[in-house]
């Protein structure tokens, strides 16, 4: 523990608990942050709502997936993305053939071992591009969920 030296106890799993229905599409960022997740753990108490404040100093890893619905023939990509105080951890898929609605819901994964201070924080964003503001972020343990734990 922090008291003699080492690193706190710190490790959460969160899932969205219903399906966020709307909020990208058209080009839309849509922080996954509010009232809409729920704690299966959080041992040192650092998630708030979707976000991860970092009780210390430290490497985490925090893995995020994106379970995404509602996509039609005009979405052109998707952006997904673990945002930290330091910087944001993207990935981008772009073309028609991936997203032209064939598909009713599509899984995205972002991991990443990264270097927090103290009070940093980390939440996950998602934008897909197109005119039509109607993917939905699908919600339940098999759906999107945002995972972490202090390393080092």
């Amino acid at each position: 523990d922090a008291a003699s030296g080492g690193p706190t106890d710190s490790k959460f799993l969160a899932f969205v608990t219903s399906t966020v229905t709307n909020v990208t599409g058209d080009g839309t960022q849509y922080n996954l942050t509010g009232a809409i997740w729920t704690e299966v753990f959080d041992t040192g108490s650092d998630v708030v709502n979707g976000t991860f404040t970092a009780p210390e100093t430290g490497q985490y890893l925090l893995s995020a997936k994106f379970a995404l619905s509602g996509f039609t023939s005009n979405n052109t990509g998707v952006d997904v993305a673990i945002v930290t105080s330091n910087r944001t951890y993207r990935m981008r898929t772009n073309g028609y053939a991936m997203i032209n609605g064939t598909w009713s819901e599509l899984f995205l994964n972002v991991a990443v071992v990264a270097d927090m201070d103290t009070s940093d924080t980390a939440y996950m964003w998602t934008q897909v591009y197109a005119t039509d503001k109607g993917v939905d972020v699908v919600g339940t343990t098999v759906g999107t969920v945002f995972s972490g734990a202090l390393l080092a």
